[in-house]
């Protein structure tokens, strides 16, 4: 198993103003309470979160994690024809938060066992990556042994699968969930 840290590109493809992202105001909320300076995002997409994440002062580094290949029959039609990987890349440097973001192109449960390997441990993991039970499942169980806080978004949305994962690693773990909306987090 290996890292690999994407290269920002010198040739960036037009910003992308479309936003995809869901209301993340509980969670800069969150990060900003506890003072969090080390974040983990699995799933960036386009980076939208990635930006109003890094933008916060108290943050000093956010590692993003994706494939870049969807989980799903919408996701897998419109990644044959948009280069999202690129466009990630092109929105962060546009942003002017390059020296803060680290992307990482892999597995999300992959990663999380090779930041455990290596020691790596983060203030706050934020899960919103492959949207089926066992990948959320999955990234639960490798992240959460190097974290001080997990949570994640599409936990009330029509797929079902989120909610059931989060459920399932509460009760393996020992944990409280919490919800507002979307939003879930452990306790």
């Amino acid at each position: 198993m290996k890292l690999e840290i994407l290269d920002y590109p010198s040739e960036l493809l037009p910003l992308n103003v479309k936003k995809f992202m869901s209301p993340i105001y509980k969670l800069v909320s969150i990060i900003k309470e506890n003072k969090y300076e080390t974040i983990v995002e699995l799933g960036c997409w386009l980076g939208h979160t990635t930006i109003a994440l890094a933008s916060l002062d108290v943050v000093k580094r956010i590692y993003t994690v994706d494939n870049f290949l969807g989980t799903n029959t919408v996701n897998l039609r419109l990644i044959s024809e948009y280069p999202f990987e690129n466009k990630f890349l092109s929105n962060i440097v546009y942003s002017g938060l390059v020296n803060k973001v680290v992307p990482i192109k892999g597995d999300s449960a992959e990663v999380g066992k090779i930041f455990q390997m290596l020691g790596i441990n983060v203030d706050l993991v934020y899960v919103d990556a492959c949207h089926l039970y066992e990948c959320v499942v999955n990234d639960i169980e490798s992240w959460l042994p190097n974290t001080k806080f997990i949570c994640g978004d599409d936990y009330i949305n029509r797929n079902y699968a989120v909610k059931k994962g989060v459920l399932e690693c509460a009760k393996k773990f020992n944990k409280t969930v919490k919800s507002d909306k979307q939003f879930w987090w452990y306790e």
